[in-house]
């Protein structure tokens, strides 16, 4: 009988040991996870203060976890979310609710970072639970402060898609418009006097419409529909020929200083767009600077990896340049910042400035497949970073375009293609002025039914618009060449269209004449290709 006692006691004995054992182990696992984990773990009270909070405290945020325990939970939240804590708060106490989820902003005091104050963005869950016989709250939060920044990038991109397709379609009728107000007051000047009383009053129409054909070029560059014509380009080179006109566009008290290595990559690009890139940042930068001081513009080779794409969408790895334009102004905040690539936004008093200068960088930036991107904190500058692909290609010698003489008429017949009426009737008025022999057509089909009609043989010269209603140029040209091989082509839009263009660059073989256009570019563009 007394050993059979001592036997039971013996194994519960043993069983207590097991209990302890796995209970030190469960113990032991449990503070491994949260020891080691990077989310934030913190147990709350009903007082909502810390009974506990997990090492990561100190390691994502740089607080001591020893100084949080017993203080409130909600001490170094952003004060605009406490009121969703608080109210969030009241749920899982009252209805016991478990894993409920919300974000917030938690001040973080990491030495590493300026000594300034900065805030993460952070998943919360709150599950209540018992704890020494009383009611807690375990709260776990996961740093989500990269997600939320790429999905605003991706939301930001998506935007400026979409101001794009506006820009450009916008752009495109207003240059329609543009071609008739200036070709047909080059009409009326042409048909006065020079000592006519109202001659100057058309000349400043002219210079009103150039003003704004000046605009429909920086909203199609935004909205990456501007033609180019790429060079292989070393930029330590253009900015070295740009360097008088830079030094004449800032002010006395402001350092100009130009950074760059000897064995800069080359890249290829457009540049007259190059030049304008620069330009519209260097003036921006001299703008931030109203009582001086420095502007460095900084040139480097540089490979772009795993990092940078994943704080930066819709940009590749590998080998880009990068031109970096830094400034020690006024600088901006996140809010101006989250606007700054969009047409028409400006910090600038009214009549200072159309708002245009970055959204047409962006748009040629990301018309080249490079990547922009604005770094700037209220007092502490601006640096604007432009990432551009590394081209293989042999640089050439920086060329500008030039523009010709004009040249004469002639007799040859042309069959004048456009929808849009009054484009159309300017144009054919100019080139008959010329000399030229012009059949009109409103649409495609209505140019192959006149093209039949008359002779395709007849035909030397096939004019036509680009983007038309249910024919394009592009296939109403194709229809026609079948038939009439030598006939030569010249294309007319507002912007670009992937009929004849790919990826802003017309397609070999392409003759392009963009509009607006005045009169004697009309006529000597024509010439050209009917010469070739």
């Amino acid at each position: 009988m007394i050993w059979q006692v001592n036997e039971r006691l013996r194994m519960e004995l043993v069983e207590r040991r097991s209990i302890g054992d796995a209970l030190r182990e469960s113990e032991s696992r449990y503070r491994l996870i949260a020891e080691n984990s990077v989310d934030l773990i913190g147990i709350v009270n009903i007082d909502q203060c810390f009974v506990y909070v997990s090492p990561s405290f100190d390691l994502v945020l740089g607080h001591e976890p020893e100084k949080l325990v017993g203080h409130s939970a909600w001490e170094h939240v952003h004060p605009e979310d406490r009121p969703t804590i608080l109210a969030n708060w009241a749920q899982v106490l009252e209805q016991q609710q478990q894993n409920t989820t919300i974000t917030y902003r938690i001040r973080s005091i990491r030495p590493d970072r300026n000594d300034r104050d900065e805030w993460f963005w952070f998943e919360s869950q709150a599950t209540v639970a018992g704890w020494n016989g009383q009611p807690v709250v375990v709260i776990v939060c996961r740093n989500v402060t990269e997600r939320r920044r790429l999905e605003a990038q991706l939301l930001q991109a998506q935007k400026m898609e979409g101001i794009g397709r506006l820009a450009g379609g916008v752009a495109h009728d207003f240059n329609n418009l543009l071609v008739v107000i200036d070709g047909y007051t080059d009409l009326v000047i042409e048909s006065l006097p020079p000592d006519s009383a109202i001659l100057a009053d058309l000349q400043e129409v002219q210079k009103a419409t150039n003003r704004a054909a000046n605009l429909t070029r920086q909203l199609l560059a935004f909205a990456r529909r501007q033609i180019n014509d790429p060079q292989t380009i070393k930029l330590n080179d253009l900015i070295a020929d740009m360097s008088t006109l830079l030094r004449r566009l800032i002010r006395e008290d402001i350092e100009l200083i130009i950074s760059s290595p000897p064995d800069l990559w080359p890249i290829r690009l457009d540049v007259t767009q190059a030049e304008q890139v620069i330009v519209n940042l260097v003036a921006n930068a001299r703008d931030a600077m109203p009582s001086g001081g420095q502007l460095v513009i900084e040139l480097a080779n540089v490979d772009l990896e795993h990092e940078y794409l994943q704080q930066h969408v819709a940009i590749t790895s590998g080998p880009y340049v990068m031109l970096a334009i830094s400034d020690t102004g006024v600088g901006m905040d996140a809010e101006v910042q989250r606007h700054v690539f969009e047409p028409f936004f400006t910090t600038k008093e009214l009549g200072q400035g159309t708002g245009l200068g970055l959204a047409t960088c962006y748009g040629i930036v990301k018309q080249n497949n490079g990547n922009i991107w604005v770094y700037s904190e209220p007092g502490h500058g601006t640096t604007v970073k432009i990432y551009l692909p590394r081209a293989e290609e042999l640089v050439q010698s920086i060329t500008h375009p030039e523009e010709r003489d004009a040249t004469p008429g002639g007799s040859e017949t042309i069959l004048l293609v456009e929808d849009e009426q009054a484009v159309r009737e300017l144009v054919a008025r100019v080139l008959r002025s010329y000399g030229y022999v012009v059949i009109e057509a409103a649409t495609g089909e209505e140019a192959i039914m006149i093209a039949n009609a008359v002779g395709m043989s007849v035909i030397d010269l096939l004019l036509t618009d680009v983007v038309m209603p249910q024919m394009g140029g592009r296939m109403l040209a194709d229809r026609i060449i079948r038939e009439h091989p030598t006939i030569r082509v010249l294309y007319t839009s507002g912007y670009t269209d992937t009929a004849i263009v790919t990826n802003g660059r017309l397609d070999p073989g392409m003759v392009l004449l963009q509009k607006p256009f005045t009169s004697a570019t009309l006529v000597r563009k024509v010439r050209e290709v009917l010469d070739a």
